[in-house]
């Protein structure tokens, strides 16, 4: 499973070893939160999303894709006061 973080919109990826040990896609999308939204219902939107991920696919491994802030390293601080919303 590979995960694009984010607490607006959420990336995820899951795939498998087809043939060969091809990676076969099995599912991919978003979970997106309202930006109206206090920040903690958008953190417990993520955390229930990413939990049904977890419970439906059981992935072996998680692979978080690193966050780029470019010229506001401000929003950095911002997203990872989110911390670690969930166990694997």
């Amino acid at each position: 499973m590979g995960i694009d973080p984010g607490y607006a919109i959420l990336g995820y990826g899951v795939l498998e070893a087809g043939q060969g040990n091809r990676p076969r896609p099995l599912d991919y999308g978003v979970i997106e939160t309202a930006a109206g939204e206090p920040f903690p219902q958008r953190l417990e939107r993520l955390y229930r999303g990413m939990g049904q991920l977890l419970e439906t696919f059981q992935p072996q491994a998680v692979a978080f894709l690193r966050p780029f802030f470019g010229e506001k390293p401000s929003c950095a601080v911002f997203f990872c006061s989110g911390g670690s919303w969930f166990n694997v």
